[in-house]
């Protein structure tokens, strides 16, 4: 014989109902509200020096290749992600073939407007046009100054004078900003052009995930800059001659646990123009040894190099399972491709880093909305 169903067995069953239906609402509505399961991607140019073309060598895609395999992968981003990446430049971006460097690096920056860069490391390049050009961002420059430049550099061009006459140069409106944390003026006071870091003020700012990005631009500076177009400007960076370590060290350390501990970030990047190897390598082995502070990912440049490699040490006393690691990576140059970094966030907190050099094959198919900018320097709509 059946039991009856009691009135305190009812209320207790439909008790159970609401509060499962409770937790599972509040459940969902947690993972819509906060999406803690967020991937943040950032590209990585390096080493561009102005390749317009593949004039030099077939291996160099030239712009059009170059700004429409960019723009696949940014669309393919948004279109998986619904989100766009952060494109930056990981410095010596405008001066090297002979278009870019005949217009000051204009048509260089043009590719990077073209591409919406947002952040770009002071490479050693960048000061090739002296430093009246990097001062003023790549903005107007006086037509005398470039009339000097070609004087100086023994630079013939009939079609330079009429191309100036026309102010042609004159109609861009750069937006990137320069990230050079280690650049100084030789009071120790910082350029106003430049800045030491920035917070990125995106989609994920909502949920609570907050990335810096800190630009170095390298002790390089020092044996591969004219002093005369470094004039006044000094170098922080670590491991710089003449610096103490603490004093080479403790500057970076103090302002990555600034941006963490103060400012509530999850993740700092370092944009930074330092080989990749010996260079890049000693300097974030001695920043995890320290254990003051860590960088999780670090853009490498300079080596004209395509590689990846994982830095990792322990935090505390020798065989901790606590590690810190810092991720590094050479994105290549001339256009040849770029670096790809991904950050992996779950509940607000960084669980993974990971990057990826994206190479552009030779055969590439540039789109033919994508003008050939070397052919006549015209602004990019």
């Amino acid at each position: 014989m059946k039991k009856a169903v009691t009135g305190e067995q009812i209320l207790a069953f439909v008790v159970s109902a609401i509060m499962m239906f409770s937790m599972f609402t509040t459940t969902v509505f947690a993972e819509t509200e906060n999406e803690p399961n967020l991937i943040v991607t950032m590209f990585g140019i390096g080493d561009f020096h102005g390749h317009m073309t593949s004039e030099q060598s077939d291996s160099d895609p030239g712009s059009p290749r170059f700004v429409t395999f960019v723009d696949e992968r940014v669309a393919h981003y948004i279109e998986t992600t619904g989100h766009e990446p952060v494109v930056m430049l990981t410095g010596d971006n405008y001066f090297g073939q002979h278009v870019s460097n005949l217009f000051l690096g204009e048509p260089a920056l043009r590719v990077a407007n073209r591409i919406n860069v947002r952040y770009a490391a002071v490479g050693n390049h960048e000061f090739s046009f002296g430093n009246r050009r990097i001062t003023e961002s790549f903005g107007i420059v006086d037509p005398s100054e470039r009339a000097n430049f070609l004087a100086t550099h023994n630079i013939e061009n009939p079609l330079f004078n009429i191309l100036s006459a026309q102010n042609i140069l004159n109609t861009v409106e750069p937006g990137i900003t320069f990230l050079s944390a280690d650049l100084r003026y030789d009071d120790g006071s910082r350029p106003d052009w430049v800045q030491p870091y920035s917070i990125l003020d995106d989609w994920y700012d909502e949920y609570g995930i907050r990335v810096a990005v800190i630009g170095l631009t390298g002790y390089a500076m020092y044996a591969t800059v004219d002093p005369h177009n470094r004039e006044g400007i000094r170098f922080m960076m670590p491991g710089s001659a003449g610096m103490t370590e603490d004093e080479s060290y403790g500057w970076l350390e103090t302002l990555i646990n600034e941006l963490r501990e103060e400012q509530g970030v999850q993740a700092v990047v370092a944009i930074t123009h330092t080989s990749f190897g010996p260079s890049s390598n000693i300097i974030v082995d001695t920043l995890l040894a320290r254990g003051n502070a860590h960088l999780d990912a670090w853009f490498s440049s300079h080596s004209h190099t395509y590689a990846t490699d994982t830095r990792v040490y322990p935090v505390g006393a020798e065989g901790s399972d606590i590690l810190r690691r810092t991720e590094i990576i050479d994105g290549g140059h001339h256009g040849r491709g770029f670096g790809q970094l991904q950050l992996h966030f779950e509940g607000g907190n960084l669980v993974d880093v990971a990057f990826v050099n994206r190479k552009i094959s030779q055969y590439f198919i540039y789109s033919s909305s994508v003008p050939p900018l070397f052919n006549r320097i015209s602004p990019l709509k």
